[in-house]
């Protein structure tokens, strides 16, 4: 372009532009001259709001770090949009970068490998300086609280370590973080980063949260998220090390994925969200019907759950929830989509009667309450009902055990007295003569469901779904 770095204003470009069409701070930039880089910092020309387009020249961001000038996080965030490993090499080691959630973030999802692993690197060398502050300032008592061990880089605790440290009058240089944040956070859904960063030292995925919250039970709450996303990080989760039943606020860590699992099954076209269970990958499948079959149970008493909150009770009540969102569905179409799920999971898994007898009584129980409109404690906390009204209702459940108990037909007294509860009663509907309503309800291929899940528990009831 130009010989050994000299420009005059006369001078052309290839594609007809003389250096009157730039401005003077950037003439060294597009001729690559280093001595004319020199004679602008002799000037003293401002250069700091120049230093962000010098990322694509390494040589050039070079010259102006040493000079003085200080590159922040834009100007790794525009090496990395110029593809230019150099700089973001410079940077890291020269300039005033702080490598945290939003640079890895980025990096992860960069094509050149080579740049996220410089990215990588760069926070595993910040939490190994952190990590030796911690070792040699704190007690083993509050190393062991904090959960820090020498073959494990610190994550979530990070916030943490640098307040007690920030208490000692420690200097945190290099160290800093400015929030609290897990390094898997940023990664996405890229499980071949996700593997680098294990295997550079981020080894415990069972560190909780101030809230006492881990990754499994974290960011799975947003819609729009396809279910089979969350599915998977939860199996890579798992197969690292992460307890499944973990307790925060009394809930197992399972019931917070197959709460997240449930609220965004339905973000797929109606159409055709069916067959993404069928082509789950095996591992996806099998978490998915571990989930709905799991029969850990929450610390959960209201009258829906009787026991607790099971696995299925947990999903149903993240997709009744997403079903209902923008628009209002009826009780049949959201029965039906429970129906769908299931007799997938009857197809794709071998039936057996001790997981599906309770799988259905929990299926029924949350489509009749969600039907007459009796709230659950524990999945509408804002709309909880008085604590008189719950014991009533476990009062008039005792009742109806007591009465099925018998086996015998009530006399009117006893029929009136149901009623009065709220109770319809209706003449038992056999097998050969179904309901219309539960026919209609469970349409098209979910007779299946009818055949294999109701009448394994023997009940056969009246269903009135309305909008």
């Amino acid at each position: 372009m130009f010989k050994d770095g000299a420009a005059s204003p006369s001078d052309t470009l290839p594609n007809g532009m003389t250096m009157l069409h730039f401005p003077e701070e950037t003439v060294p930039l597009v001729t690559r001259s280093t001595a004319q880089l020199h004679s602008l910092i002799r000037q003293r020309a401002d250069m700091k709001d120049w230093i962000l387009l010098y990322a694509k020249w390494p040589e050039g961001v070079l010259l102006l770090l040493q000079a003085g000038y200080k590159a922040h996080e834009y100007e790794l965030y525009a090496a990395l949009d110029f593809d230019c490993e150099s700089s973001v090499c410079i940077l890291i080691e020269t300039g005033n970068v702080i490598v945290g959630y939003g640079e890895l973030w980025a990096a992860t999802r960069h094509p050149n490998s080579k740049i996220a692993d410089l990215i990588i690197q760069a926070l595993v060398d910040r939490r190994k300086r952190l990590q030796l502050l911690a070792e040699a300032h704190l007690s083993v008592d509050e190393l062991s609280e904090l959960k820090i061990r020498p073959d494990v880089l610190i994550d979530l605790q990070t916030q943490q370590v640098i307040q007690i440290l920030r208490a000692k009058n420690i200097d945190l240089s290099g160290a800093i973080e400015p929030y609290p944040w897990s390094v898997y956070e940023a990664l996405g859904h890229n499980y071949t980063i996700a593997d680098r960063v294990w295997e550079a030292g981020f080894r415990d995925v069972d560190v909780p949260c101030v809230r006492g919250r881990t990754l499994l039970m974290t960011k799975r709450c947003e819609t729009g998220l396809y279910f089979k996303y969350i599915l998977e990080e939860a199996a890579w989760l798992l197969g690292k090390g992460a307890q499944p039943y973990r307790l925060c606020e009394n809930t197992p860590a399972l019931h917070f994925v197959g709460f997240a699992v449930g609220l965004n099954m339905p973000s797929f076209p109606e159409k055709d969200w069916v067959l993404h269970l069928l082509m789950l990958p095996i591992d996806s499948k099998r978490l998915l019907r571990r989930l709905l079959l799991d029969n850990t149970s929450d610390a959960c008493c209201c009258a829906r759950s009787t026991g607790g909150c099971r696995g299925i009770t947990i999903f149903l009540r993240g997709n009744y929830l997403a079903c209902n969102w923008g628009i209002r569905r009826t009780y049949s179409h959201y029965a039906d989509q429970t129906a769908q799920i299931i007799t997938w999971l009857i197809v794709t898994f071998d039936r057996n009667p001790k997981h599906f007898n309770q799988l259905a009584v929990d299926i029924l129980r949350f489509l009749t309450f969600n039907c007459i409109g009796i709230t659950h404690t524990c999945n509408h906390p804002w709309r909880q009902m008085a604590p008189d009204d719950i014991a009533e209702i476990c009062h008039e459940e005792r009742r109806m055990k007591e009465y099925h108990s018998c086996h015998g037909t009530p006399n009117e007294e006893e029929m009136n007295s149901l009623r009065e509860t709220g109770v319809v009663l209706d003449e038992p509907t056999s097998t050969a003569n179904p309901n219309p309503n539960l026919t209609e309800l469970f349409s098209d291929g979910q007779a299946l469901v009818d055949q294999l899940i109701l009448g394994d528990c023997g009940v056969y009831l009246k269903l009135f779904y309305s909008v």
